[in-house]
């Protein structure tokens, strides 16, 4: 039960101050700011994080997650109840997959990476990554698939 009450704390501070901006200072010579695609990849996999949290909350109060195989449908289920504005692009611009089980018991959230392009073949794969290409994968609260950043 402790992980459920933390998971439903995190929750509640997460809806009331949402994902958070994505606002970055420009460089001291007046140009525009160009994240590091491992910034990137933080950014990604906090915005995953926030992602699986509301879904998981919201699996706690529903006894499954939401219906829909579109990740617009998932949001509609969490916002604004368990999160502010639910982050639905990776911080490379591309959409998140989400993808729920059958019987609604669990669920899989995919950032496609830099490249912008799913694999699916790799998704059931356990691995860190250092190349940002590849796949990033949340199978319920947990990745499965990550990067690696310095």
């Amino acid at each position: 039960m402790k992980g459920i009450s933390f998971i439903l704390s995190v929750a509640a501070i997460l809806a009331v101050l949402g994902p958070g901006p994505r606002l970055h200072a420009g460089a001291s010579d007046g140009s525009a700011y160009a994240p590091t695609d491992a910034e990137r990849a933080r950014w990604t996999m906090a915005d995953m994080r926030t992602l699986a949290i509301a879904l998981a909350a919201y699996h706690q109060d529903n006894g499954k997650y939401p219906a829909g195989a579109t990740l617009d449908a998932a949001i509609r289920a969490v916002e604004p109840m368990y999160v502010k504005h639910a982050p639905r692009t990776d911080a490379w611009g591309n959409a998140f997959r989400y993808i729920p089980d059958g019987d609604l018991a669990g669920f899989t959230l995919v950032s496609a990476g830099a490249d912008g392009v799913f694999d699916e073949k790799t998704w059931s794969e356990d691995k860190t990554s250092e190349d940002f290409a590849n796949d990033a994968v949340v199978r319920n609260t947990d990745f499965i698939r990550n990067w690696a950043y310095k």
